[in-house]
């Protein structure tokens, strides 16, 4: 069997499994071929070999050797080494020396694992002293002390999985015995049978590939968006997830990439989408979960805010909030209690009161809103007549609002956030995202008479391996002269205020 870390993992994805498939073919392949012959005969002292055959199973990993002999001893002898010649071709054949060094390496994965479990633990511990906090002081010393932590679990975490890429468990190019060879007698006719089920397996996956890609429904990269939903494609993506990247706030973290330059391309789209009217409010959204809409706000966010504007970064998802995350802010305290709070009549100096609410973020002019704890009924406080006050509001001290509001097809509070924004984008997963849900999410949108401006395709590899390319090239070099963004650890010790409530 090829790549036996599939099989074993309770969470494999499908990648995993197609390349393995992949693997038995060449490697099924390889068994026929001299190389393989030639070093069984050596081995078993033979000037010939048995007729053999050896076959990927259709939609598996597994290959399966059959020798077809009068002698069943022989039969069974000759199809074990060709599946051990097989090992020794591939990178799971190991030495000795390499079995004393992988054995040294799991002691120290055991190490590390009991390092990062009781880091974890700590942070846990740290995290509950800081709700006992009630001074800014001891709230900003907690918060470093879990900044520590979390750095301390990084990076026994990060070294945990180098140690653990050179044991080789999660090799898929890795050959393993799952069932020895034994002998059993055939007739002349059902030799015959194997070979024509071997013809219409092979015919039978062929046919399946291709029914597999004609009733695949998801966005491909290569779509015409405008012919297929309407709506023009603004900008293709890498992966961006949580899953990916450590660190997704890649408009901070590394400014003068494709991928950030990707974000000003989207800026300038969305800018000039309507030319007529004011276009200072954006929604984001998704059709369904984990599509990357938050980062994708989140990034557009920054880029508004380094091009010199004062901008708001408002979460308005209320179920699963992810804003608080991206931007290490405290969670205890936004949109779901300032909508709980405020009353038009008795806030004339709303100024104050939003202050209450607004955090600043380490980028210059991005002030954020997070979600604030997740109320009984989102849908009641994001419909409510506060929540248009509010906006009207704050796009009086702002240049620009950026929205990150649930998943379309989930529940209907992000229709109803669409409805009082300039403009709104829908963020597609490329390979996942279906068709019909984009279709649906774009008809539920219009029926509250949305602004959609556009469509944002995420998790275009051919992007990803483009922007892997350049930064490894001169471009990353470049990042170490941005210093707009250094941190003072000195300055979380005092009560930061909001950029533009300093203005005022």
């Amino acid at each position: 069997m090829v790549g036996q870390e599939a099989i074993n993992d309770p969470n494999p994805n499908s990648n995993q499994f197609f390349l393995a498939q992949q693997l038995a073919e060449i490697y099924a392949d390889m068994a026929t071929r001299d190389l393989v012959k030639d070093s069984t005969q050596k081995t078993l002292g033979m000037n010939w070999l048995p007729e053999y055959y050896a076959n990927a199973i259709p939609q598996t990993q597994f290959i399966e050797v059959a020798v077809v002999d009068t002698v069943p001893e022989r039969s069974e002898i000759v199809a074990n080494e060709l599946a051990r010649q097989l090992i020794k071709i591939s990178p799971s054949n190991v030495s000795e020396e390499e079995q004393i060094r992988q054995d040294f390496v799991e002691t120290q994965l055991d190490l590390l694992q009991v390092q990062i479990e009781a880091t974890v633990e700590e942070i846990l511990i740290k995290s509950e002293e800081l709700g006992d906090q009630f001074s800014a002081r001891e709230i900003a010393n907690v918060r470093n002390e879990i900044a520590a932590l979390e750095t301390k679990r990084n990076t026994l975490q990060s070294n945990y999985a180098s140690l653990l890429a050179q044991t080789g468990k999660g090799d898929i190019n890795a050959i393993s015995v799952i069932e020895p060879a034994f002998a059993y007698p055939i007739e002349t006719g059902k030799y015959m049978a194997v070979l024509t089920a071997m013809v219409v397996a092979a015919v039978l996956s062929i046919s399946t590939a291709f029914l597999i890609e004609y009733l695949d429904d998801t966005v491909k990269p290569q779509d015409d968006a405008i012919e297929i939903f309407g709506l023009p494609k603004l900008v293709s993506l890498p992966v961006l997830d949580f899953l990916n990247d450590e660190d997704p706030l890649i408009t901070v973290r590394s400014p003068l990439s494709p991928t950030s330059e990707t974000f000003r391309s989207l800026r300038t789209s969305i800018q000039f989408a309507n030319l007529d009217k004011t276009n200072r409010s954006l929604v984001v959204v998704s059709p369904n979960q984990s599509e990357g809409k938050s980062i994708i706000a989140a990034n557009t966010a920054v880029i508004w805010a380094k091009g010199g504007n004062r901008v708001l970064l408002i979460d308005g998802d209320l179920r699963r909030p992810t804003q608080h995350k991206l931007f290490n802010l405290d969670r205890a305290n936004g949109l779901s209690t300032m909508l709980l709070d405020y009353q038009a009549d008795e806030h004339a100096d709303f100024v104050g009161f939003a202050k209450q609410f607004v955090q600043s973020s380490l980028v210059p002019g991005l002030d954020v809103i997070v979600s604030g704890p997740i109320p009984p009924s989102p849908a009641e406080l994001i419909g409510s007549k506060k929540m248009v006050d509010i906006v009207d509001k704050l796009l009086e001290i702002y240049d620009y609002i950026v929205i990150d509001a649930p998943s379309v097809l989930a529940v209907t509070d992000p229709a109803i956030i669409s409805s009082l924004a300039d403009s709104t984008v829908i963020v597609a997963f490329v390979n996942k995202t279906r068709r019909q849900h984009i279709n649906e999410t774009i008809n539920r949108l219009r029926r509250v008479n949305a602004n959609l401006v556009g469509i944002v395709y995420n998790g275009d590899k051919e992007q990803t391996h483009q922007v892997s390319y350049v930064e490894t090239g001169s471009v990353q070099t470049l990042d170490t002269v941005v210093t707009d963004l250094d941190i003072d650890d000195s300055g979380l010790e005092e009560d930061i205020e909001p950029d533009w409530i300093n203005q005022l």
